[in-house]
């Protein structure tokens, strides 16, 4: 599948450089206790619905779930005081109507960019919203430790970052834990969590059983 958006270089940068991860252990997942209206009177962007220009736009004032990932963006921007952030996000999102897959586009530029502000951000991650991390993970099979930042929204996504790349995938339902999964670069990934045991399944390397860990 072809995205026309990269995650961000910090973000990607302080992995490689071992900057200290946050400590995260503390806060724990968890699922939307029912499903938010999603009547497209109830969906409110972070921008003006009323006012929705081009396909990108109009398909996040239709959808409950990315109108939380954008309203996420913007108040992770505002507690970073990185309004370029918020910028760089709002262009990025309105030239998916250019990608293969509008949706997952639009998907997985918000959720880079909310990994980035938390990663980049004490003030970001100390903020009461619906994105918890990055949690560091170890894995057995990977080098270094698997960055995982949630959104809870409904269902929900999350993106994960180990030796330099970094990947967007959906929640999906399951009877116990949180399992994440989806394509990414015509591949398939997946990431299944409960308490503090993951398993990570990597194209190429199968199933990894993963721990979350302390920060350093």
């Amino acid at each position: 599948m072809r995205l026309i958006l990269m995650a961000s270089g910090a973000a990607l940068a302080l992995v490689g450089c071992g900057r200290e991860v946050p400590d995260n252990r503390a806060v724990e997942y968890k699922p939307a206790a029912a499903a938010p209206d999603t009547s497209e009177r109830a969906i409110q962007a972070s921008f003006d619905c009323g006012r929705a220009n081009g396909q990108a736009q109009e398909l996040v004032c239709g959808d409950a779930n990315l109108a939380a990932m954008d309203r996420e963006v913007a108040r992770l921007a505002r507690l970073a005081a990185e309004p370029a952030a918020q910028a760089d996000w709002a262009q990025q999102r309105d030239e998916c109507w250019k990608a293969d897959e509008l949706r997952h586009c639009v998907m997985a530029a918000a959720m880079l960019k909310i990994h980035a502000l938390r990663l980049g951000s004490e003030t970001a991650r100390g903020g009461d919203g619906p994105s918890v991390g990055p949690v560091a993970y170890s894995c057995r099979g990977v080098e270094g430790p698997v960055l995982a930042t949630f959104v809870n929204s409904d269902p929900g996504a999350a993106v994960l970052e180990w030796n330099g790349q970094a990947i967007a995938i959906d929640h999906a339902t399951t009877a116990s834990g949180a399992r994440y999964d989806g394509r990414w670069n015509g591949q398939s990934y997946a990431f299944w969590t409960k308490d503090k045991e993951a398993t990570l399944t990597v194209p190429g390397k199968g199933d990894l059983q993963c721990r979350e860990t302390s920060a350093g």
